[in-house]
């Protein structure tokens, strides 16, 4: 039994057990029981300590010159090396546990009475295991790759809404608040996952907050940009701006407003 934590012995332990210091000891003609990582499972010709003060052995191999001891999986690896594969040299990357998998025994396959029969004949109770993907881990895992510092960046394939459509003095001026509604019912009838930010708050409340939320794209219309003929668009992912022409005969720009909308 390898003991937990495992610990170094001390230098006077090493010189009165092998008679040589650290830099001489080797697995020949060693009295302990010798444990190995699997790092080494495959080595050839390979040099060892001698037990004795300034003598190494060179180009040794397990069972012709010693026997292959106990592989246990010890040590942690380290970048640059050697893969167990033999192609290339490791990398070590951080990643994300988004994901579980349980050991659940025999527990549900006695009260199912779930049963196969192993090769002697006999029936036997399986043995259950069962892997889950954690929802709010993933979601957690998306955020942390997806975000700068006015909030989430909501990738177009798992966000909230596709568009949010942000008025200005929605309930102060009809021409922005029919507008608004033309382009909301246009965008849910065409099957687009839309806001319509109608909150009685200022557009830097309004723009901070959906930043934060992180929805990918943004209209924002406001009674300027109308008698102008036009609507800006955001994108949140670079927080790039810019004015698209738009007349008020909404049904003359169905193909311009789409181009908007899924310009990403």
């Amino acid at each position: 039994m390898i003991s937990n934590p495992l610990e170094f012995a001390s230098n006077e332990e090493i010189l009165k057990i092998t008679g040589t210091t650290s830099d001489f000891v080797g697995p020949i003609n060693l009295n302990l029981p010798i444990l190995a990582d699997c790092s080494i499972a495959n080595l050839k010709n390979f040099t060892v300590g001698s037990n004795i003060t300034n003598q190494y052995f060179n180009n040794i191999n397990w069972e012709q010159d010693i026997s292959r001891p106990k592989m246990y999986d010890i040590r942690y690896i380290l970048e640059g090396e050697p893969s167990p594969d033999g192609i290339g040299k490791l990398k070590v990357k951080n990643s994300i546990e988004i994901a579980h998998i349980f050991q659940i025994g025999k527990k549900y396959s006695k009260i199912m009475n779930m049963k196969v029969q192993n090769k002697v004949g006999e029936k036997k109770n399986i043995t259950m295991g069962c892997y889950g993907i954690g929802i709010a881990r993933t979601i957690s895992a998306v955020i942390e790759q997806n975000h700068d510092q006015f909030g989430i960046v909501w990738p177009k394939s798992i966000a909230p809404f596709e568009l949010v459509i942000i008025p200005i003095n929605f309930y102060n001026s009809k021409l922005v608040k029919i507008q608004s509604e033309k382009i909301y019912n246009f965008c849910k009838k065409h099957g687009i996952e839309v806001m319509l930010d109608d909150r009685n708050n200022t557009l830097g409340i309004k723009l901070s907050e959906m930043e934060l939320i992180g929805i990918p794209n943004s209209i924002i219309v406001s009674e300027i940009l109308l008698k102008n003929n036009k609507i800006e668009y955001r994108q949140r992912h670079n927080r790039e701006k810019k004015n698209y022409y738009y007349k008020r005969s909404f049904k003359k720009n169905f193909r311009k407003l789409r181009k908007i909308i899924f310009i990403l």
